[in-house]
């Protein structure tokens, strides 16, 4: 049976309110970084409890790099019925939980360097933030950039400038989900080291 017109406007209006009084990600993660930040050094170095803080750290550091990379299955998942956040609140959140991560794996690691198994973590997660960041620009230039392919004569500056664009945002994905997946091999590998390490 229909949906009645009346409560198909109803549910709208409760979804936009649902969705207007939920927080930002970025303020989340703001609030999330400040707290850290001051638990950390407020945190005697060297007791038990920074030892557990700083594993706290690295846990939390890892669920947002899960919840970031999720972004591609997130974008399959079309219709449910299952109260999950919506595409747009995702993908903000794939923004900035992903930066909050990094101040959650410096933590984990006291702002030191490490071997090079660490080393290469940190090398990897720096090239996936600038990947990221070039992202976001590609998708605010995209639009532009079909425009002017769509509108301009071609060999024109536009269509080119166009083109460049649009190749560029390609190779950066093609870039992009490979180093997330060696990131997500990295941080496997580290836990189970540091398990070993902690269990001998």
């Amino acid at each position: 049976m229909a949906a009645q017109p009346g409560i198909q406007h109803v549910n709208s209006v409760a979804r936009r309110k649902a969705s207007t009084m939920a927080a930002h990600p970025s303020v989340i993660a703001l609030v999330i970084a400040v707290l850290a930040t001051i638990v950390y050094l407020a945190t005697p170095g060297g007791s038990i409890a920074s030892r557990r803080l700083y594993v706290l750290f690295g846990i939390c550091g890892t669920g947002m790099i899960l919840f970031a990379g999720s972004l591609p299955l997130r974008k399959k998942i079309k219709t449910t019925k299952w109260p999950i956040l919506g595409l747009q609140t995702w993908l903000k959140g794939h923004v900035w939980f992903g930066l909050l991560s990094i101040l959650m794996v410096l933590l984990h690691a006291r702002f030191r360097w490490g071997g090079s198994l660490t080393a290469a973590l940190f090398v990897v997660l720096m090239a996936i933030l600038f990947s990221g960041i070039a992202g976001l620009s590609f998708q605010h230039l995209i639009p532009a950039a079909t425009t002017a392919i769509k509108n301009s004569k071609p060999g024109s500056k536009a269509t080119v400038a166009g083109r460049i664009i649009l190749v560029g945002h390609k190779v950066n994905m093609f870039l992009h989900v490979p180093l997330t997946l060696t990131l997500l091999v990295l941080i496997a590998v580290h836990v189970v080291a540091s398990l070993y390490y902690f269990g001998r």
